[in-house]
């Protein structure tokens, strides 16, 4: 299914009938990366997943977005379809979003679930480097070199961020602005009910992320599964779908 949003083609996909639950996915990534479990939860929910701006099959925004933009975005795209949202899920990026979008008012529900959530920056110092370092790459007269040494410039620091996947062109700028915000503080505003999962294993985002927005969110729960990486929901489904499902009841 498509709709447009402010000039925006966006893609989305609604199964299952129900309390409304929300899925945003992380950076490089598109609706299908929760394809699993908005089939499972369709059984009691009516879950909505959509590709995000830039990704999948939905148009890039024109100018660099934060996650601001994104989250008012998301409150577009739900007053667009006309309903009230029970439960957003995010993975990594889309956690975020979700944290930024909820801790402001700019979206509201009554549950949230975190996988994997991105957005702990001051505990890694690698990325502030890596920021900087992006600043001056971006100074660089690149144009004056091949187009191959430009791409591993920016490969050099897009790895150096540990990002989930590479940068399109069109989506640099968004990236730039993202990994400088810092969730941190909007997660201790936040109030609603909150579950947190993490992979024990995950080099992108550490289980230590989920214990730092533990302790900031005032009525959350974390979960640690183990022998899983930064991809929890897709490596141990089974597990992480049953956690989920019973927070949700």
């Amino acid at each position: 299914m498509q709709l447009i949003i402010d000039k925006l083609l966006v893609n989305y996909q609604v199964s299952g009938e129900g309390k409304v639950i929300v899925l945003i996915h992380g950076w490089g990534d598109d609706l299908n990366n929760f394809s699993k479990m908005q089939l499972n939860l369709s059984r009691s929910y009516k879950v909505i997943s959509l590709d995000l701006p830039g990704f999948g099959k939905s148009s890039a925004p024109v100018l660099g977005w934060s996650l601001d933009d994104f989250a008012g975005f998301i409150k577009d795209f739900i007053t667009k379809l006309d309903i009230e949202v029970y439960a957003y899920i995010g993975h990594s990026n889309g956690g975020a979003i979700l944290i930024n979008g909820l801790a402001n008012k700019t979206i509201n529900a009554k549950k949230l679930v975190l996988i994997a959530s991105s957005g702990i920056r001051s505990t890694d110092q690698l990325r502030k480097k890596a920021i900087l370092v992006g600043a001056k790459i971006g100074k660089l007269p690149l144009k004056l070199f091949p187009t191959s040494y430009q791409m591993k410039l920016r490969d050099k620091l897009y790895h150096a961020l540990k990002s989930d996947a590479n940068v399109t062109p069109e989506l640099i700028q968004t990236f730039k602005k993202i990994v400088g915000q810092d969730a941190s503080k909007d997660a201790s505003k936040l109030e609603l009910p909150t579950l947190i999962i993490y992979g024990r294993e995950d080099k992108v985002t550490p289980p230590q992320y989920g214990q730092i927005y533990n302790k900031l969110i005032k009525h959350s729960k974390l979960e640690i599964i183990d022998g899983a990486g930064h991809f929890v929901h897709l490596q141990k489904a089974g597990e992480v779908e049953k956690i989920i499902e019973d927070y949700l009841k």
